[in-house]
């Protein structure tokens, strides 16, 4: 057993030990101090044991297991660093590490023993611990391999280190404020209330910069073709926003119940988990993961239907938005706005074929047109590429760019990951993203064009919506409510 497996193990133990102090036994000051030295231990084995991780990547330790799995000798070293997240046993061991260090912080912060945020944290620790325990990613390898097996096209884009910060935020953030409710619910602690809506927008954010960085980055790394992140990852993203989001009004709103709080509030816990198990570089989550997607979202339906009035209330809220005088109310709203526009604007999205010969030029339509500049093969990073130089001529002024085909190859001149394509983008007033398909005889292209009137639109709306939480984070108080048909607010 290596040092870093076995720091590994002491924190599972460590959580374990946390999450019963803190769930299964009656609260008194002296168990939660138990439950919070605990976590603070747990937290600190696992951020050892991934450590031990990220340094094997930094020196691409071949000898290790995930390693050998996820990274090559060519790849930048931040690159490398970022594979920690390529597959749900790095992801795990990462999010772990900074689900205890930010809770176990928060715990010591507060002055005051908190049950809620340290159980909480504690289980999703040990569910989040699962994955490295069973997937053995500093397990030595009996022989060292010439190369590793991927290329991490992913993470070669810039926007992996957003997407890979969101993804830890996203849980954090769904974790604390499920155990803040949880305090709320317990002691009707009024800090703890503040505390859980703050935490709670904050994940909703997260979840926002997430799907916008993963859809973007997996699009120009040619890994997918699906530009909106409604239908990024076979639409899995679509149940995952609908979950926190609504999660977050519904809990927020001053007629649900405590109970119905932690509940939907825990749904968001596994909507944001589930988005961490999946590994950046597929289409798709598997079956077991998907599951835990439609769990998120029949979590939240039963909380929501537990209260009625929380729900309508929270319909309200999105309703009465447009006419806040508050600052973050308005900048919600105008995100909200935005985003159903964008969803709008991607059922405009088309798709169609073209033959360009050498030199020529075709029409785009709205008094555009493209033109073929050449075609250029060259090797480039342990990768073969075919370039295509092409221009688009329109009414704004021309612009460049080059759609790509690249074949990997490790030390052994084996060829990784197959035909990777990525596109040409041209900006405008409606974005457009050219891949090239084929070349033919004299250098002839075949082009796959796609149009996306939405490819800005979302990029507003996650604008707004940062500004809104921003607004209200920083002293703008939310708006309030329009009078619930309901009356009163009950208990």
């Amino acid at each position: 057993m290596t040092a870093g497996t076995l720091a590994l193990w002491i924190g599972a133990a460590f959580a374990s030990l946390a999450a019963v102090a803190s769930c299964a036994l009656r609260p008194s000051t002296d168990r939660a101090t138990i439950a919070a030295r605990a976590l603070t231990m747990a937290a600190a084995f696992t951020t050892v044991a991934l450590g031990f991780l990220v340094d094997a990547l930094r020196r691409s330790d071949l000898s290790v297991d995930f390693v050998a799995r996820h990274a090559m000798l060519s790849v930048p070293v931040a690159s490398r660093l970022l594979a920690v997240f390529a597959d749900p046993a790095g992801t795990g061991l990462a999010i772990a590490a900074g689900v205890g260090m930010v809770a176990a912080w928060c715990a010591r912060r507060s002055g005051r023993p908190s049950h809620g945020t340290t159980g909480v944290a504690a289980g999703v620790m040990l569910v989040m611990l699962a994955a490295p325990l069973s997937g053995r990613p500093l397990v030595r390898l009996p022989w060292v391999p010439l190369d590793g097996g991927d290329p991490l096209l992913f993470f070669r884009h810039p926007m992996a280190m957003v997407m890979v910060l969101a993804v830890v935020g996203a849980v954090t953030a769904a974790t604390l404020a499920t155990g803040r409710w949880v305090d709320a619910w317990v002691a009707s602690d009024a800090d703890a209330v503040n505390g859980a809506q703050g935490a709670a927008s904050l994940a909703a954010l997260c979840v926002g910069w997430q799907a916008m960085a993963h859809t973007q980055a997996s699009v120009v790394a040619g890994l997918t073709r699906e530009a909106s992140p409604l239908t990024a990852r076979n639409g899995s993203w679509t149940i995952v926003l609908v979950v926190v989001l609504l999660s977050r009004a519904v809990a927020g709103s001053r007629y649900t119940s405590a109970q119905s709080r932690v509940c939907v509030s825990l749904a968001a816990v596994l909507a944001t988990v589930s988005t961490a198990l999946v590994p950046p570089g597929s289409d798709g989550p598997v079956p077991s993961v998907r599951w835990l997607v439609w769990l998120s979202l029949a979590v939240l339906v039963a909380g929501a239907a537990t209260n009625g009035r929380g729900l309508v209330d929270a319909a309200l809220h999105l309703l009465a938005g447009a006419r806040a005088r508050r600052v973050g109310s308005v900048l919600a709203s105008a995100a909200l706005g935005l985003g159903l526009l964008a969803a709008a604007g991607g059922a405009f999205a088309r798709t169609t074929d073209a033959t360009l010969a050498s030199g020529g030029t075709v029409s785009m339509g709205g008094g555009s047109e493209l033109v073929h500049l050449g075609v250029s093969r060259y090797d480039d990073d342990a990768s073969q590429v075919v370039a295509l130089g092409l221009e688009r001529r329109g009414a704004a002024g021309a612009q460049l760019g080059s759609a790509e085909q690249r074949e990997y190859a490790d030390a052994r001149g084996g060829v990784v990951k197959g035909l990777v394509r990525s596109p040409a983008t041209f900006s405008g007033a409606v974005p457009m993203l050219v891949w090239l398909e084929d070349v033919g005889s004299g250098d002839q292209a075949r082009l796959s064009i796609a149009t996306r009137p939405d490819w800005w639109l979302w990029w507003l709306a996650l604008g707004f919506f940062t500004l809104s939480v921003a607004a209200v984070a920083f002293g703008s108080a939310p708006a309030r409510p329009l009078a619930s048909p309901f009356g009163a607010p009950g208990a």
